[in-house]
């Protein structure tokens, strides 16, 4: 297998396993400690889960989460708008 094969298997992953605990910032500190690289730090997140997202040293990466707010399905399309709204646009066409 060449070189650069065998890096894109390296960033490929099939899965991200997600847990909920009860304190999601002292389960990402220990894991912290224990080794693990944070990808995405611990945020209160607008569907209601205070979430981020760790590589642990085997290269498995995890999301962890806590809920903080349980939202109606309206209270959640509303908070996922004005979210989407905020982000960059797409463009409409492919650049050439």
């Amino acid at each position: 297998m060449s070189a650069k094969a065998t890096k894109a298997l390296e960033d490929f992953h099939t899965i991200t396993p997600q847990l909920y605990v009860d304190d999601v910032d002292d389960v990402f500190g220990r894991a912290i400690a224990a080794g693990a690289s944070v990808l995405m730090p611990v945020e209160d997140c607008f569907w209601g889960d205070r979430y981020g997202i760790l590589q642990d040293p085997f290269g498995h990466r995890w999301s962890i989460a806590t809920r903080i707010e349980d939202l109606s399905p309206r209270q959640l399309q509303e908070r996922a708008n004005d979210f989407n709204s905020q982000q960059p646009k797409w463009p409409k066409e492919p650049a050439k």
